[in-house]
């Protein structure tokens, strides 16, 4: 889940605890896109690609 200032949470479905966080080098403007265990995310400055943790 983004946050307009540039922070991306992962929280687990089953207990809504946060499993991990990471500061985006950038504003974001929608949703994170899974595919193939990477999360692609858009921001102000350009796309990124982050693996998932394990």
């Amino acid at each position: 889940m983004p946050e307009a200032i540039g922070i991306l949470h992962a929280y687990d479905a089953a207990t809504g605890l946060e499993l991990w966080n990471v500061t985006l080098p950038g504003n974001t403007y929608s949703g994170p896109v899974i595919s193939h265990g990477l999360v692609y995310m858009g921001t102000s400055t350009g796309l990124v690609v982050y693996g998932l943790p394990s």
